[in-house]
């Protein structure tokens, strides 16, 4: 089939119609990286490590609420993890997830420097 009978027969009117839309509403993204200061986080490294810190206290802990409730750490976390809103530098994440490790009050539960 040549062109015409294609857009005549509707499949080639169809298809035309469906990138046309498609076209207008997607947006093109950028591929490229965040450049960020030195010593700097972005929020995704950030939120991604903070999330590695509270499973590893869970996994690490016989009881890790044996002196904070279950309910009052997680909502700890749940608030921490939301401040974790944009780049941050290694000394603020430190002393934060120091924090939140030290939250627990469990002795052996620390993060150095």
């Amino acid at each position: 089939m040549c062109g015409t009978q294609l857009y005549k027969s509707g499949i080639l009117g169809v298809w035309f119609s469906i990138m046309t839309a498609c076209s207008a509403t997607v947006e093109p993204q950028t591929l490229e990286p965040e450049v960020l200061p030195p010593n700097h986080f972005s929020e995704m490294q950030i939120r991604s490590d903070f999330e590695a810190l509270h499973e590893g206290l869970k996994n690490a802990h016989i009881d890790l609420y044996a002196h904070q409730e279950k309910d009052a750490y997680e909502d700890k976390y749940s608030e921490m993890l939301a401040s974790f809103d944009g780049p941050q530098t290694l000394l603020h994440i430190q002393t934060e997830f120091q924090k939140f490790a030290a939250f627990g009050n469990v002795g052996h539960a620390r993060i150095e420097f």
